[in-house]
């Protein structure tokens, strides 16, 4: 019976070695990896450029985007940054961040920042992620499960985390699963202004905890501002509006599409509902109430 059973795991041990094994069924292994790029010096780009992994812009490193660019995403992919990144878009000439494959939902693209973020009319399209997921635990070894805690993912289309910084102005995020992730514990160093959120799934997650969030004088797809939750909208942060999760400061607000820095509300603006630590809910105006 031993002889039978080392006959059975030597030609077990010759099968594995001399025969052709597709390691795929145990790795998954992306073609996306033998395109992963990474930016060294400071580099400059124009024209069509197609992203099919990862870029990453390493510290002291910059990457600047000339106006008229178009980046695409295909796979999961996306751009780290660890540097500074510069976009310099114009009015007229844009630079445009979107999926090659607008009909694929597995394909998700983020810019992540580490770094410096400086952007300058752009148009952004078909980015981020947001999905549930579960924790499944038991209180002691010896029983059965006890209880499972969602919790949300999220990657934005602009992701900004620990000390990055994000300047961005003129920009028009528009279809993305999620246009920007703060994922960081102050607001200082973020600066979003003159732009537009038009049909995204959520416009905006921030777990900012301290210092102003001013993300002012920006168009939310109503001339009433962010539409708030008339019901629960439930998910892991609060969540008074129905595309804000987390707290920011977005008053005054555009009053339409942006197109030119005159366009605010400067007059009874406000929120009904307009979440603050501590406090359900307060009706805050852009000026003094005078009564």
């Amino acid at each position: 019976m031993k002889v039978i059973r080392a006959a059975s795991v030597l030609s077990l041990i010759l099968i594995f070695v001399f025969s052709p094994i597709n390691f795929s069924f145990f790795v998954s292994v992306s073609p996306a990896s033998a395109v992963d790029l990474m930016i060294e010096e400071d580099t400059e780009w124009s024209g069509l450029q197609t992203i099919s992994g990862y870029v990453t812009i390493v510290n002291g490193a910059t990457l600047t985007i000339k106006h008229g660019a178009i980046i695409e995403f295909e796979g999961r992919s996306g751009i780290t940054v660890e540097g500074n990144l510069r976009v310099n878009g114009t009015p007229s000439d844009p630079v445009l961040f979107r999926k090659r494959n607008t009909a694929n939902v597995d394909d998700v693209y983020s810019i992540d920042g580490f770094g410096n973020i400086y952007a300058r009319n752009i148009d952004v399209s078909g980015g981020g992620s947001a999905f549930e997921t579960f924790l499944i635990g038991r209180e002691k070894r010896d029983t059965f499960i006890q209880h499972a805690e969602a919790m949300w993912l999220y990657r934005g289309a602009f992701t900004v985390r620990d000390t990055g910084t994000l300047d961005i102005e003129g920009a028009n995020f528009h279809n993305n699963a999620l246009a920007v992730y703060l994922n960081r514990n102050n607001g200082f160093g973020i600066n979003f202004h003159q732009s537009n959120f038009v049909s995204n799934d959520i416009d905006v997650v921030s777990a900012v905890q301290y210092g102003n969030l001013d993300m002012s004088n920006n168009w939310w797809d109503d001339a009433n501002g962010p539409i708030a939750c008339t019901l629960d909208c439930g998910d892991y942060y609060p969540r008074p509006y129905q595309k804000i999760i987390g707290t920011i400061n977005f008053i005054p607000w555009l009053d339409h599409f942006a197109s030119s820095s005159s366009d605010v509300c400067t007059e009874n603006c406000f929120s009904n509902v307009m979440f603050l630590p501590g406090i359900e809910s307060s009706r805050l105006y852009a000026k003094d109430d005078p009564g």
